[in-house]
């Protein structure tokens, strides 16, 4: 982020064609430390022409020299902006037209405000990033159904997302987004079973762009892949223990440790209920209790009860399988929230005769959950309060937010901008912006 503000000035004169006509305009005086500056980009500024200095310094160079000529043409100030790639600054440039055809151009640096605006707007990502996979299933999870849809969702979290690619490899397959190439702009975070590298996570820009923290990536990204594999690590381990579950009853104690995770039945000839530890833990009771089935039912939160007895009683009745989020008042009196699983079990002739499922504290995702909700909350009153003109734009120009400073600065309402060309640079077809 720059912590410098330069503002510049300098006068241009029109450079005119036979017919008089402004074909171009000359830089006639410019400011010493404007002169400095550009001076490794462009040589020196002074005599040159305008467009060719504006062609070495960035790719805005159309859209100023519109504003420019139309300033020239009605002595009105218009305001655009354009990106100094070699020097990474962002120039903003207001043009003012003067008596005698000349033109007062002010050049200042609008570094910081788009320093800001950026880290805005991709906390905000990263926030719906989060947001997304706190939602994955964390109890039998199906990464080969996940996946194909995760490495789409992905790309939408960083900078430049059309020009970001996704590729998930994971036990020897490979998942990639629609859009992936090899590419030598890439970021990767080892996906872990355990101690045990079970695949990685890539992420890769299919073009060049300037320069941040780690090549063209920012910091924040790359901490935000390593929170993504981390999930998947987990989301691993959780198959792992759900397969051993289904496969040997005595591995309930492991998948407990493991996972806070745990294990219970309901034998339908005896009506006995049967609660590993981990279950008891989870509703803060001792080592080794099993309540009954009403006693069991009533441990739930008062809005979730009837729909629990009828689920379980779907369940035992047709066999039809459940798998829920709902909250419990555990026996100290704490609410918690659970995800709870069951599955009916069928002897050799097709009768139910028990039910058996999961049980896993999820509390603490979904507290993380609310907690990322209200951040999104907070942080869109932010955006929109803020005295800084915010706004978001695709690659193709389009814009996808407006807040009601950039209303105030630029003078389009956010319904007048959203979905159409960036309009801070005038043209021939849209309205400039007038001071």
């Amino acid at each position: 982020m720059h912590d410098r503000v330069f503002i510049y000035n300098t006068v241009l004169g029109a450079v005119r064609n036979e017919d008089e006509s402004v074909d171009d305009f000359m830089f006639i005086e410019v400011d010493p430390f404007l002169e400095q500056l550009l001076k490794p980009v462009v040589g020196s500024v002074r005599g040159q022409r305008c467009s060719q200095v504006l062609s070495k310094i960035g790719d805005s160079e159309a859209d100023v020299m519109s504003a420019l000529r139309r300033a020239q043409e009605d002595g009105s100030t218009y305001v655009t902006e354009i990106f100094c790639r070699p020097l990474n600054i962002y120039f903003r440039i207001q043009a003012a037209g003067n008596k005698d055809g000349t033109l007062t151009v002010h050049f200042s640096d609008s570094s910081a405000e788009h320093y800001l605006e950026r880290q805005l707007v991709e906390r905000r990502k990263e926030f719906k990033a989060i947001l997304m996979l706190s939602e994955l299933d964390y109890i039998k999870a199906s990464y080969n159904s996940m996946l194909p849809g995760l490495v789409e969702k992905i790309p939408e979290s960083w900078q430049y997302p059309e020009q970001t690619c996704c590729k998930i490899k994971l036990n020897g397959d490979e998942v990639t987004s629609q859009n992936y190439k090899p590419t030598q702009w890439q970021l990767r975070s080892v996906i872990r079973k355990g101690k045990q590298d079970s695949g990685y996570i890539e992420v890769g820009y299919l073009t060049a762009f300037p320069s941040m923290d780690i090549g063209p990536f920012m910091r924040e990204e790359k901490e935000l892949l390593d929170e993504i594999a981390g999930r998947l690590s987990k989301i691993l381990e959780n198959n792992a223990i759900y397969n051993e579950l289904e496969s040997s009853q005595s591995l309930l104690d492991k998948a407990s440790a493991m996972a806070n995770m745990g294990a219970w039945s309901v034998d339908l000839s005896t009506q006995k209920v049967t609660w590993s530890d981990q279950v008891a833990h989870i509703h803060e009771s001792a080592p080794g209790y099993s309540p009954d089935v009403s006693e069991g039912i009533s441990f739930y939160a008062p809005e979730f009860q009837g729909k629990i007895a009828a689920l379980f009683r779907r369940c035992i009745e047709d066999g039809i399988s459940y798998n829920e989020e709902m909250a419990i008042i555990t026996a100290k009196g704490n609410r918690r929230w659970v995800k709870t699983i069951g599955e009916a079990v069928r002897d050799e002739q097709g009768k139910i005769v028990k039910v058996q499922g999961a049980f896993q504290d999820i509390t603490e995702i979904i507290e993380t959950k609310q907690a990322l909700i209200e951040h999104e909350k907070m942080l869109n009153a932010m955006i929109s309060a803020s005295p800084i003109a915010i706004y978001s734009i695709g690659t193709d120009g389009t814009v996808y937010s407006w807040n009601k400073a950039s209303e105030k600065i630029f003078g389009w309402t956010e319904q007048e901008a959203l979905e159409k060309n960036y309009p801070l640079f005038p043209n021939t077809n849209r309205k400039s912006i007038k001071k």
